[in-house]
């Protein structure tokens, strides 16, 4: 079962290129790095995003979380973030 994390950014206009450019380097790192499954940012509104990371479990997300190399990233853009990670669990739905 894998393990997907929200989290929801406000954005400055001036500045959401580069949050969604080194969004996607990082992901584009973290897929064979960490194990990462999928990562979505979907826009809200101009200034508004909510990202969902899906990762193979939550040893897998913590361990990405505990690397050095990613703090720069995160403090950069940690003023910006409004709430997260929420954690959920992703389960099959079977319907009749």
């Amino acid at each position: 079962m894998s393990i997907l994390f929200t989290y929801h950014w406000k954005i400055p206009v001036e500045m959401r290129d580069a949050f969604c450019r080194e969004w996607k380097e990082l992901t584009e790192v973290n897929i064979p790095k960490y194990g990462l499954i999928n990562a979505e940012m979907f826009s809200i509104e101009p200034d508004n995003f909510i990202s969902i990371t899906t990762w193979p479990d939550e040893a897998s997300w913590k361990k990405w979380k505990d690397d050095d190399s990613n703090h720069e990233y995160r403090e950069k853009w940690r003023l910006y973030r409004i709430s997260g990670p929420e954690k959920m669990a992703r389960r099959e739905v079977v319907t009749q």
